[in-house]
């Protein structure tokens, strides 16, 4: 007995039903990760809040009041993010920390492995430990490491930079210093002199 065409496309689009869910699926997956990401670009708001609840978790209080901030999220089990720590060590060191201060937020699970390269490297600058991704992943969506923020005295966001960079190069700490020295407006902080320079 010959299938009638209608019955032979109903077994079709049966079949490819679950394609097609998928599809939309892995669709409004991107759609929203996309959205979350955008919310978190140059001119936003930073999520100040989750910063001070990451703060409270970790036991730490670092005074951000009216400061400038250098946050970046790595892991020790990154290779540019290990690359670039000395070079945000001496960073903090040349900056005025009554002015501006640097963070690092650690993704790791193992809190162990956070404390233990920090030590062997001698990175002295303030760091956190994120290890379920709360600020980093379901907050700011980063998909990558490492990632920074670079953050007005009023939680404005005023880079959103990814990847390794020379952060103690001369350009790099003029360009920062500039932000405190200046006094500018937030409208000016254009940052288009290249504060993302890469070797």
């Amino acid at each position: 007995m010959k299938l009638q065409p209608h019955i032979k496309y109903g077994n079709f689009m049966q079949s490819i039903k679950p394609l097609i869910q998928s599809i939309l699926l892995l669709l409004s997956v991107f759609i929203l990760n996309a959205c979350n990401r955008n919310e978190f670009i140059a001119g936003k708001a930073f999520p100040m809040s989750t910063l001070q609840q990451l703060m409270t978790q970790n036991n730490k209080t670092i005074d951000i009041k009216a400061k400038f901030l250098l946050i970046n999220f790595w892991a020790t089990w990154c290779i540019p993010c290990r690359k670039e720590m000395p070079d945000l060590q001496n960073l903090s060191e040349q900056l005025d920390k009554n002015k501006f201060i640097i963070i690092g937020i650690s993704v790791d699970e193992d809190k162990n492995l956070m404390q233990e390269f920090l030590l062997q490297h001698k990175i002295y600058f303030s760091n956190l430990n994120d290890p379920k991704q709360i600020l980093a992943m379901k907050k700011l969506n980063i998909q990558a490491y490492p990632e920074t923020f670079v953050i007005s005295p009023d939680g404005i966001i005023i880079k959103r930079l990814t990847g390794y960079h020379r952060w103690s190069s001369n350009k790099q700490i003029t360009i920062l210093k500039s932000l405190y020295l200046n006094k500018k407006e937030l409208s000016t902080y254009k940052m288009d002199t290249n504060v993302d320079e890469k070797i």
